[in-house]
């Protein structure tokens, strides 16, 4: 394994260099918090619940729909409601992976996307992302619905998509962030890597911005690691064959997008027009600048750049679109910036 070494800010050479464009980037996760229409979703997972052509979990579908109409909702509709209530909303949470596990056990991955909905929403819920990072990798209900994404090329559109969005949410909470990043690394990859090229424009933003969120997580932790002291141990964080795989990705993500995607409700930071070129693209370089900057594997990133080129995937962006659909000023200044200055010439 190729360890990470740090040390104080002054002995990586990135600190020397003028980054005005990378600094400005909020290190905010990206979030999706749009709260879907609840009595709905809850009707059309009650239509895959009754349609179910078998049921063999001790949880039965009565009881499973009386966990939804009874806790579940109700605390979701209570966390999102204006005027907050004065009492913020609380719930028995251990009944809701029983649910989970019930629902992922008895219906086809096809019918699953209104439980990630929900999982998503309510990440957003301090006291709910909090209890979930406090479970066990192996049987935290991110995981189970991550891995799933996993088990056959046919993972339906909607699926997919949502796995992404609710893994966003999922680094509101910097415990599970970690857990994401360390426990799940494996399967959070693969979702990545394959999501970054998907044919729908959508799913491509969406783990566009599951990468900025990964990226943002360890500048943060590399951060705070070069301000503390000398220190050489290695953090489960971080990893070099990883970071080449993700960097790699990246670059031919980038090379490849030229369309806008679902920007959805963004991160200030990257706030975009859905016709700029693009918020996709915002967002990828966005995230290799974060890998980049003060990343303790330059020597192999470097190599990998070079043979990818990346100065030049980066610069051809400068010029993509029609003439109404460029990128804007301040998305070109971070391109620039990091082909020049992060990439080798």
């Amino acid at each position: 394994m190729i360890q990470a070494h740090y040390v104080r800010d002054s002995a990586h050479h990135h600190t020397t260099l003028s980054l005005p464009a990378v600094e400005s980037i909020s290190l905010n996760p990206i979030l999706f918090t749009q709260v879907p229409k609840l009595d709905t979703l809850l009707a059309k997972l009650n239509e895959f619940i009754d349609s179910a052509p078998s049921w063999t979990s001790p949880v039965t579908q009565a009881q499973v729909k009386q966990v939804l109409a009874k806790t579940i909702i109700p605390f979701l509709k209570a966390s999102f409601t204006t005027p907050p209530p004065p009492q913020p909303p609380t719930a028995p949470f251990d009944s809701w992976s029983a649910l989970a596990a019930s629902l992922v056990s008895n219906l086809p991955i096809s019918n699953l996307f209104p439980l990630v909905d929900i999982w998503r929403v309510a990440l957003l819920n301090p006291k709910f992302s909090e209890w979930n990072s406090n479970r066990n990798a192996s049987k935290n209900t991110i995981g189970v619905l991550l891995s799933r994404t996993l088990e056959s090329k046919g993972v339906p559109r909607n699926y997919q998509l949502t796995v992404l969005r609710m893994l966003s949410n999922a680094f509101s909470n910097t415990n599970l962030a970690r857990q994401c990043v360390v426990s799940m690394r494996s399967d959070l990859t693969s979702l990545l890597v394959s999501a970054l090229l998907h044919e729908d424009a959508a799913v491509r933003t969406a783990a566009a911005s599951l990468a900025f969120n990964v990226a943002s997580y360890l500048q943060k932790l590399r951060l705070e690691k070069m301000k503390s002291s000398c220190n050489s141990n290695i953090d489960p964080e971080e990893d070099a064959e990883w970071e080449v795989e993700i960097v790699s990705a990246i670059l031919e993500a980038i090379r490849q997008e030229n369309t806008s995607g679902d920007s959805g409700k963004l991160s200030l930071s990257l706030m975009a027009p859905q016709c700029d070129l693009s918020v996709t693209v915002h967002r990828l370089v966005a995230s290799l600048a974060l890998l980049l900057r003060f990343s303790p594997f330059m020597e192999h990133l470097t190599a990998l750049m070079d043979v990818l080129q990346s100065r030049s995937i980066l610069t051809a962006k400068l010029s993509d679109g029609d003439g109404t659909c460029k990128p804007k000023p301040e998305v070109r200044k971070l391109i620039s910036e990091v082909a020049e200055k992060l990439c080798p010439p």
